[in-house]
């Protein structure tokens, strides 16, 4: 595969990019459906630097970064997480990320909790999709572990 001139071609035959990128976005739908979330990145990174790179691809890659790989508390390693990263820049978009993370039926609460606090510690935008999801955890969550952590931090997040 080759592309001139943006022109991209498959063998000599030329191929439409539209074409191209529903192929992509199918196969990394379909990728996370069963639950092959690194795959599913790998796949959406092909997307990047395109037209085909909007909210809708960068949520989908940043839900299957975040599910693919641990989760750690340390600053130095939330500072270069790929999927805070896309998370962060989506939340100064029109797209409505907390709603669709809290709608997210492979997130677990932790999953939420970890992207809110990250959030939290923002500025901005990105503090405003935190509080929603700080609530969210909250109100849902309130007797457990996950639920209880979530309420303490929403008392530290200013308004």
């Amino acid at each position: 595969m080759c592309g001139i001139a943006g022109k991209v071609s498959f063998a000599g035959a030329p191929v439409d990019p539209a074409w191209l990128h529903d192929q992509i976005r199918s196969r990394a739908e379909k990728l996370r459906k069963g639950q092959r979330f690194p795959e599913s990145a790998r796949w959406l990174t092909l997307l990047r630097d395109t037209p085909a790179w909007d909210d809708e691809a960068r949520y989908a890659f940043g839900l299957a970064t975040l599910k693919s790989h641990k989760r750690s508390a340390a600053p130095s390693v939330r500072r270069g997480d790929a999927a805070v990263e896309t998370f962060r820049a989506l939340s100064s978009t029109p797209f409505p990320l907390a709603e669709r993370l809290r709608r997210e039926r492979v997130l677990q609460p932790e999953d939420l909790y970890f992207v809110a606090f990250n959030l939290a510690e923002e500025r901005g935008d990105p503090r405003g999709v935190a509080r929603e999801l700080l609530e969210h955890l909250g109100t849902k969550f309130g007797r457990t572990k996950v639920g209880k952590a979530a309420k303490n931090k929403l008392q530290l997040v200013p308004a």
